[in-house]
């Protein structure tokens, strides 16, 4: 893990972190076909996805579930919350 998301996300307690959406990710939450208690629980307990991560303030995580798929999310930090940004499914672990 690179240092500048270590340094982001130590002022944030994942488990406990309020999480929004934005009105973009909102939107494609019912055309998409994901579940947004998934959606929540990648963004709290995901490992970190570095390579759709960007510097310095949107994180990307990622999470299998037992269903067989595989949900990324990308959050934008706030100064109290995560705000989804975007969020994909995709059938089988990556």
């Amino acid at each position: 893990m690179t240092d500048w998301i270590k340094k982001a996300l130590e002022k944030y307690s994942r488990n406990t972190v309020f999480v929004h959406f934005h009105p973009h990710a909102d939107i494609k939450v019912p055309t998409r076909n994901v579940d947004v208690d998934k959606i929540v629980s990648t963004a709290r307990r995901g490992r970190i996805y570095e390579r759709k991560s960007t510097y310095p303030n949107r994180i990307a995580f990622s999470n299998f579930f037992k269903e067989g798929y595989t949900y990324v999310v990308i959050v934008e930090l706030f100064p109290d919350s995560f705000q989804v940004k975007t969020v994909w499914k995709i059938k089988g672990r990556i």
